[in-house]
């Protein structure tokens, strides 16, 4: 499955995806250890939003992790390939590098699929 995720990690880098996890290495060691590297990220939005008070964003934080992630998942469709996995827990807020402001950034593409816009 990490073959998976580095091939969408690199093709989302090509196009210069500022809403996918950025694949820092990647390798095996031995038939049997397969690694990524990726930046370190905060929670995911299911954590966070359960950490809410009666588990809601306000409105001014929903419309703006809704823009985000709907931008996250435009950049991965731009991409050419699909998901299969959306969920709050696939969603992680960090920085970009020489950034203040959060970004949500999507991850996990065990199950992402490559497909052909005709």
């Amino acid at each position: 499955m990490l073959h998976i995720e580095a091939r969408v990690m690199r093709a989302a880098a090509r196009r210069h995806c500022q809403h996918i996890c950025e694949l820092i290495d990647y390798g095996v060691e031995k038939p049997d250890y397969i690694f990524i590297v990726i930046p370190l990220l905060g929670k995911d939005l299911y954590k966070l939003r359960n950490e809410q008070i009666n588990r809601r964003f306000s409105m001014c934080t929903a419309i703006q992790v809704g823009l985000q992630t709907l931008k996250a998942i435009e950049e991965l469709h731009l991409s050419h390939f699909i998901s299969r996995d959306i969920k709050p827990g696939n969603f992680m807020v960090g920085l970009h590098e020489n950034q203040q402001h959060k970004t949500i950034f999507l991850i996990d593409f065990g199950l992402a699929k490559k497909y052909i816009d005709k």
